[in-house]
Formats: structure tokens, C-alpha cells, sequence
């Protein structure tokens, strides 16, 4: 929707910078479909301190003239190793390693999705074309419009992508109080529950 809003991408490359994004990131995720703990700022700003090491930190921010924020792509660029990719410039999400995350994605306010994509492809395959080599979006959710939004446009550039690896998020249906899942065991489970939970209090606190 409204794909003609008048947006512009900035890059956030230090962790300063990203650091003083806090307010603003938090106060888009609520607005977005993409709204998971994973792509929370305290969850990828310490990814980074952490994880990022010689890596460089990328992430594009659009706003309008008026530097009002509508979307963030929380990235980063990494070197690959190994053939038959060694040393091509990957672009991929922050958190996408050595965490298990999941659910990353394009952070933008829902009725600004297309035009947040829209622009970011525009940086990425013009005035950005240089400073790459691969885009990886790994973790990204099957539902997420990003994918289809995204395709659309590689799809008519006539680029090339492919889904290398999928993966499945199991899901748990829980009872809606303790006592109630309690009820759901097996008498010989909740005996052994209960034996193991008086040795551990007889432990101390």
C-alpha cells in the first residue's frame, strides 16, 4: 500500500549509532506484522556487541524528508568462507547466527510495507549495488509479505533466488492454568513430579 510515499534510505553502521535507535525501533516493531522478540532492539543490538566481531554492521533505515521513520532492515555484511564463495560479500539479518533466532524479517509499519520495500530495493540494486555480492534472508517467516513482496520485484527484474533450506517451528497448544495441565498427566507422572519437587525444596531455597 501507498508505494509512492516519498522515502529515503540511510545506513546505520556503528554501534553508537545504534544504540541511540532504541526508542524509535521499539516504537516501530509495535506497529509492524513483524513484531517478535528476535527483532527486538535489546535482542539485536547485543547480538551485535557480541557476534558482529570484524563483520560490518549495515543496517538501512527509511525515512521520509521529514526523518520521520517508516522501516528498518536490521543487516549486516559478512565475508563468506569456503568455496565456492570465499570471500564474496554476504548481506545478511543480524541475530541470523549463532543464536537459533527466528522470525527475522524487514521491521515496517503495516500500511508502509510496500513502500519501505520498494525503496530498499531501489537502494539495494542502485546506489548499494556495489557493496555486495549475495543477499541472504535467512529465518525469514513463510507468512511475512516480504517474501512475496520481494520476489514480485526480483521475479520482473528478471534476478535470480531460490529457498536453499527450510525449516519448521513446532508449535505446543498449553491448558490455560497450571492445574489444568496438572490434570492432563499421567497419575504415575505427577507422583514422580511431585517426589522430584520435595527433594529439590528439601535442598533449600
Amino acid at each position: 500500500m501507498n508505494e509512492t510515499l516519498p522515502l529515503q534510505v540511510r545506513v546505520v553502521d556503528s554501534l553508537q549509532e545504534f544504540q541511540a535507535m532504541a526508542p524509535k525501533w521499539q516504537a516501530l516493531l509495535r506497529t509492524s506484522e513483524s513484531n517478535s522478540l528476535f527483532l527486538t532492539w535489546e535482542w539485536l543490538y547485543h547480538w551485535a556487541k557480541q557476534y558482529l566481531a570484524d563483520h560490518r554492521l549495515w543496517i538501512l533505515v527509511g525515512t521520509d524528508p521529514h526523518q520521520n521513520l517508516f522501516g528498518i532492515a536490521p543487516l549486516y555484511i559478512r565475508r563468506m568462507r569456503g568455496r565456492p564463495w570465499n570471500g564474496c560479500r554476504e548481506v545478511a539479518f543480524l541475530g541470523s547466527e549463532g543464536v537459533g533466532s527466528t522470525y527475522l524479517d524487514v521491521l515496517a509499519c503495516r500500511a508502509y510495507k510496500e513502500a519501505v520495500l520498494a525503496c530498499l530495493y531501489e537502494y539495494l540494486f542502485g546506489q548499494a549495488s556495489n557493496e555486495w555480492d549475495i543477499i541472504t534472508l535467512g529465518a525469514l517467516p513463510a507468512e511475512s509479505s516480504t517474501l512475496d513482496m520481494m520476489h514480485a520485484r526480483l521475479d520482473e527484474a528478471g534476478k535470480v533466488t531460490a529457498i536453499v533450506k527450510q525449516t519448521c517451528c513446532p508449535q505446543m497448544a498449553l491448558p490455560l492454568s497450571v492445574d489444568a495441565y496438572w490434570r492432563t498427566l499421567r497419575p504415575s507422572l505427577r507422583y514422580t513430579l511431585q517426589r522430584k519437587r520435595k527433594y529439590l525444596e528439601r535442598q533449600g531455597t
